[in-house]
């Protein structure tokens, strides 16, 4: 049974200890920016190219919007007990089929250090045991072998 999701104010912040899932703030947008503007995501992700400062705050300013209007749960990917943002992540929900699709982006010098399949093994479990959805898939590009892994 899919959880009324009208009824969840803003995607919850999700832990495993080591990896903390958490909403955006506005002092992220200097990381998220750098983040962004990385040939290696420009190639993988529909980002705006240069990817300016400008595009970070928009970025993180709608994420209530997202999440109330196009069921859409977004969330910077920190170390739990330092707080140095790592990556981002997200899931776009479709409760009228009780699926979603999710994705990720890891900084440049975090990757492959397993921040994409913490994320995504604490967005899997919200999604089945707290939300009731009966199927995710990934979101990338087929030729992206590093998001495959």
């Amino acid at each position: 049974m899919l959880a009324d999701l009208a009824q969840i104010e803003s995607p919850p912040e999700l832990s495993d200890g080591r990896l903390l899932l958490r909403s955006y703030r506005p002092d992220d947008a200097p990381v998220i920016a750098a983040m962004c503007q990385d040939l290696e995501a420009q190639r993988w992700l529909p980002l705006p190219a240069p990817y300016a400062m400008a595009d970070a705050q928009e970025w993180i300013a709608d994420q209530p919007r997202k999440w109330r209007q196009e069921t859409w749960a977004n969330w910077v990917a920190s170390d739990a007990s330092s707080g140095e943002l790592l990556g981002t992540c997200g899931v776009r929900l479709e409760p009228s089929n009780e699926s979603g699709d999710l994705g990720y982006l890891v900084r440049p010098e975090k990757r492959r250090r397993g921040v994409a399949t913490g994320a995504v093994a604490l967005i899997v479990a919200w999604c089945f045991d707290e939300l009731g959805l009966g199927r995710l898939q990934l979101r990338c590009d087929p030729r992206n072998e590093a998001s495959h892994r």
